[in-house]
């Protein structure tokens, strides 16, 4: 999905799928760090700020085969949770008190080793819509694993191999799963009765959350043939010839691509439009009816063009905002559709704000010696918070009411070194990180929650905050800590770092008594009351974002 990056290259955020600009840090679409997003694709989730001092990196690189545990959690029309893990090589789920431990599949990966990249292949289990059915890989070695299914629930039955060699799946209702091959990179369509192949030499694929329509890219060289198929017709249509996909919609039914320097735009597969000419970079963002976008065209060697379009307006194509010569440019995190860019003149650089096709300056801020900038939008408040990048490992954080028309800033703390959205509750933050970089104080909105907190602990799940405090360097672990509904409570001690998640239903999956050299503790559910023992010898949870 997405924005678009530079004329040197894209980035891609590995949570959503959307491009963007080269200097980003937060995916303009769902709003996460983009450093966290590609190093998860690598086998960890590290949470990433802005210049996070060495000695933080260093120890988070030791700890990053935990630091990508990923948990997945979901509850069947028969009502019990359903909770996944890895134990010596195995899948295996457990319902909390409602059943036992069972073995979904043996042999997760092809050499036991490999189990200590467990977080990279989180992401491929999945399961049908109505939880019956479960798929889930096999002998993982490299980048292609054997596609399993079986049926969840009672005894069981045996699995059933639907593939080998396979790169990528996405399930769909009904019960169906999309996958790409690795023999000429062919894509198919399975169920449980037979398989199809769509296409071959496909270079990536998409699926509509629905079902009803799967799209894919193929082709060897820099342009791309894109192509949709109904999936209840079997009707299958040539959009065009593309360089990028940059944003589409839920139901693939507004798409979204670059042409050489061209941006199009097709609704229903019929129609497609140039809305720009001379693009070099894209920002996108859903609405309720389409896309919204914003190009960018290179005028001079520091003079842009800004164009917004939205599929929801009538006709025409991108209409130009503004002119301005400056380097800084970004999108906002925070999900509306808002973009910024630091504008030169004789006077110093001044903040600009673009909402739509308005531009808004923003005062308040002391940009002589920012390196870098990045601006977050809690759109339940309408605070806009303003992170100037010193250069040093840190930053001075600001914020102004922007919902009641309010652009003026006024400093809110200093020497912040990590700063994440948090959904709808706002903006987290670390400030005042000690020399030995394993102790700082978390905030949200401005509001201390802890101090001692460990940097890199922060795990967010729907309204709660997870992190840990007290660190115990030499072991691994900490004091476990949720904040949720104005409180925090403990949840234990000696809880392994990153290793936790919270469960539908609010409750806490983590680890103790964790064995770094043999990957190997115990599972624990903590149900806001009291703690249960799920499981022991337990290598990682599988949480899913």
């Amino acid at each position: 999905m997405s924005d678009k990056g530079t004329e040197a290259g894209i980035r891609i955020c590995a949570h959503c799928g959307t491009g963007m600009i080269e200097e980003a840090r937060f995916c303009p679409r769902c709003g996460r760090p983009v450093r966290a997003a590609e190093d998860k694709k690598h086998g960890r989730r590290v949470l990433a700020g802005i210049g996070i001092a060495a000695a933080l990196g260093v120890l988070a690189a030791a700890v990053g085969l935990v630091t990508a545990l990923q948990m997945k959690n979901v509850r069947s029309e028969g009502g019990y949770q359903l909770l996944l893990y890895l134990k010596s090589n195995e899948l295996m789920t457990a319902g909390g008190r409602k059943y036992g431990p069972q073995c979904i599949s043996d042999k997760y990966y092809a050499d036991r080793e490999d189990g200590t990249l467990y977080g990279r292949y989180a992401d491929r289990v999945e399961y049908t819509e109505d939880r019956e059915y479960i798929f889930y890989p096999k002998r993982l070695s490299g980048d292609t694993y054997s596609l399993y299914c079986r049926r969840l629930g009672g005894k069981m039955p045996d699995e059933e191999k639907l593939d080998a060699n396979v790169y990528r799946h996405i399930v769909i209702p009904p019960g169906r799963v999309v996958y790409l091959k690795g023999d000429g990179r062919k894509l198919f369509i399975a169920d449980r009765r037979g398989k199809e192949k769509l296409a071959e030499e496909v270079q990536d694929f998409w699926a509509a959350e629905d079902g009803s329509r799967v799209m894919w890219t193929q082709g060897d060289g820099p342009e791309l043939e894109l192509y949709v198929q109904d999936m209840k017709t079997s009707e299958r249509t040539r959009i065009d010839t593309i360089d990028l996909l940059v944003d589409r919609s839920e139901d693939l039914s507004v798409l979204a691509y670059r042409k050489r320097d061209s941006v199009y735009v097709c609704r229903d597969l019929d129609g497609k439009k140039c809305i720009a000419d001379g693009v070099a970079q894209i920002y996108s963002y859903p609405t309720e009816s389409g896309l919204e976008l914003y190009c960018v065209r290179e005028i001079g060697s520091r003079e842009r063009e800004i164009l917004h379009y939205g599929t929801d307006a009538a006709g025409g194509g991108a209409a130009s905002v503004v002119k301005f010569t400056g380097e800084m440019l970004g999108a906002v995190s925070g999900g509306r559709p808002l973009v910024y860019y630091v504008e030169t003149d004789p006077e110093g650089l001044r903040v600009k704000l673009i909402d739509g096709e308005s531009v808004k300056e923003i005062g308040g801020l002391d940009m002589s010696s920012a390196e870098g900038l990045s601006v977050y939008l809690n759109d339940r408040t309408g605070e806009l918070y303003i992170l100037e990048e010193l250069g040093n490992g840190t930053g001075d954080l600001y914020t102004c009411d922007y919902k009641t028309g309010g652009t003026e800033c006024k400093p809110l703390a200093e020497e912040v070194f990590f700063v994440e959205q948090s959904g709808k509750d706002g903006i987290c933050y670390m400030a005042k990180v000690n020399s030995a970089g394993d102790s700082a104080d978390l905030y949200l909105n401005g509001h201390r929650l802890a101090s001692d907190v460990c940097p890199y602990s922060l795990q967010q799940e729907e309204g709660s905050l997870l992190y840990l405090c007290g660190m115990d360097q030499d072991r691994e672990t900490g004091t476990l800590y949720c904040w949720n509904k104005g409180r925090s409570i403990k949840v234990a001690d000696d809880v392994a770092i990153r290793s936790y998640g919270i469960v539908e239903g609010g409750s806490i999956a983590y680890l103790i008594n964790y064995d770094f050299r043999r990957y190997r503790g115990d599972l624990m559910l903590f149900d806001g009351r009291k703690s249960i023992r799920v499981d022991t010898d337990v290598t990682c949870v599988l949480l899913r974002d």
